[in-house]
C-alpha cells in the first residue's frame, strides 16, 4: 500500500512540474478589474440557445438567439470550441452529431447562430455534463463527460477514438493550453471537477488520469465550462487566461470566473443578466496574431 501511494504522489508531483513547465505567461492572479475584453460566446443550460459578450462585461450581452440547424436525433448543443487549425467554430450535438456553427456578425446582424452537421460520433455520448475542447497540436476533439466518458474525435477523418475513462467522476468541463499552431508549442489538458470542487490536469489525456490541482473555491451545480485564451504574437502563445462559467449553487444567476490555471482559484468576473437560464460553456474566440 505504501508503495502505491508513493507511486501516486510521485506521479502527481510530475504531472504538476510538467504543467508548470507547459503553461507559458500565466498570471499570478486575475481580477474582474484586469480581465481583457474579449469576444466569447455561450450555450445557454438547455442546450438551444447561444448569448455573445465581453469577458470583461458578462452583465451586457451582444445578443442571445436560438441555434438553428441540429438535424438527425440532436435536439440540443452540449459543448462547443474554436478549432485553430481552421478558426472555426465546432459544436457536438446530444445525439452525437458534430457541426461547424456560423455566427451573426455582431448585435445588429439579425440571423441566427446557424450549424451545419460536418461529422458524427462513433460513440454515443454517456453523461449529463460535458467538456469539449480542441487539442492544438493534435488537432483532435476531446470529449469528456461527469460520468467519466473520454472521447477524442478526427473532425476531419470522422474517427472517434474511445480513451480509457477518466480516473474521477464529475468532470464537467475542459480546456487545452496554448492555443496556437507553433510548431515548438506543447499544449497540456484541465478539466474542472464539480462534484469534488477542483480543477484537475487530464496527464496522459488519452490514459484518463486526473491529478488534483487545487480547489475552485466556488460551489459550483453539476455543468460548467471552461476555455483558456491563448495571446499570440507572431503565432506563437505568450500569455494565457482560464474562463469559467457556472451557476453557484443557491444562486440564480450564472456567472463568469477567471481561473488561476496553476492553482484553481477561481475569480468572479460577473453574473449573466439571465436568472434560472445559466450558461454552461464558454467558447473564446482565437487570437490570430
Amino acid at each position: 500500500m505504501g508503495l502505491r501511494i508513493g507511486k501516486r504522489v510521485a506521479a502527481a508531483a510530475v504531472a504538476v512540474a510538467t504543467a508548470a513547465a507547459v503553461a507559458v505567461g500565466l498570471p499570478a492572479s486575475s481580477t474582474a478589474a484586469s480581465v481583457p475584453s474579449l469576444q466569447a460566446f455561450g450555450i445557454l443550460s438547455q442546450g438551444t440557445v447561444m448569448c455573445a459578450f465581453k469577458t470583461n462585461n458578462p452583465g451586457q450581452l451582444d445578443w442571445v438567439r436560438q441555434i438553428a440547424g441540429l438535424t438527425g436525433n440532436d435536439t440540443a448543443v452540449v459543448g462547443f470550441d474554436f478549432r485553430p487549425q481552421d478558426g472555426k467554430l465546432y459544436a457536438v450535438g446530444n445525439y452525437n452529431g458534430i457541426y461547424t456553427l456560423t455566427l451573426p456578425s455582431g448585435p445588429n446582424d439579425p440571423t441566427l447562430p446557424t450549424l451545419k452537421r460536418v461529422s458524427q460520433l462513433q460513440y454515443a455520448l454517456q453523461g449529463n455534463a460535458f467538456g469539449v475542447d480542441f487539442n492544438p497540436v493534435a488537432d483532435r476533439l476531446r470529449i469528456v463527460s461527469d460520468t467519466g466518458q473520454n472521447l477524442r474525435h478526427d473532425v476531419i477523418g470522422g474517427v472517434t477514438n474511445q480513451d480509457k475513462p477518466l480516473t474521477l467522476t464529475g468532470v464537467t468541463a475542459a480546456a487545452y493550453i496554448n492555443n496556437d499552431l507553433n510548431g515548438d508549442t506543447q499544449t497540456l489538458l484541465w478539466d474542472i471537477d464539480t462534484k469534488n470542487d477542483q480543477e484537475v490536469l487530464q496527464l496522459p489525456p488519452n490514459d484518463g488520469v486526473l491529478t488534483p490541482i487545487g480547489k475552485l473555491g466556488v460551489p459550483f451545480n453539476l455543468d460548467t465550462g471552461y476555455d483558456i485564451y491563448s495571446d499570440l504574437n507572431g503565432g506563437k502563445t505568450m500569455t494565457n487566461t482560464g474562463f469559467v462559467v457556472g451557476q453557484m449553487t443557491g444562486s440564480t444567476f450564472g456567472s463568469l470566473y477567471t481561473i488561476e490555471i496553476l492553482t484553481g482559484a477561481a475569480t468572479k468576473v460577473g453574473d449573466f443578466p439571465l436568472p434560472g437560464l445559466p450558461v454552461t460553456d464558454i467558447a473564446v474566440a482565437l487570437d490570430t496574431n
